[in-house]
């Protein structure tokens, strides 16, 4: 597994391997950021495609509230993922290119994943008068 006392200094860090748990849960919450930032993505062109067409009022909402939930999901997988990406550069690999690169994404959809709360959470409210 992960620790095993009786191999050198040497070999531990070259264990992230496709059958440790640290390479099962980085790859399930990359996956899942990306997941459900596409999600997010559909949502919105959803939500603007409505716009356009004319959709209900309650749709509207629908949609808008649908957004805030993934967007709420995105935020907290984004910051898990961060999170677990440091923590694997600190025990298992030192790649620094990688885990730089991972670290902006993350970022990156943090941070979006936040304004698109804001930004559904504002146009609802402004809906509903204030």
């Amino acid at each position: 597994m992960i620790l095993d006392n009786k191999r050198p200094f040497k070999q531990k860090k070259t264990i992230y391997k496709t059958d440790s748990f640290v390479y099962f849960f980085f790859r399930i919450s990359i996956r899942m950021t990306f997941f459900l930032l596409m999600v997010l993505a559909s949502l919105f062109l959803f939500y603007f495609v409505g716009n356009y067409q004319g959709f209900l009022d309650s749709n509207q909402r629908l949609i808008l509230n649908c957004i805030a939930i993934v967007s709420v999901a995105e935020f907290v997988f984004s910051i898990c993922s961060f999170v677990l990406n440091i923590i694997s550069y600190y025990i298992v690999s030192r790649r620094i290119k990688k885990v730089i690169l991972y670290c902006v994404i993350y970022l990156f959809t943090f941070f979006l994943s936040a304004g698109t709360f804001l930004f559904c959470r504002g146009v609802l409210l402004l809906a509903n008068g204030l």
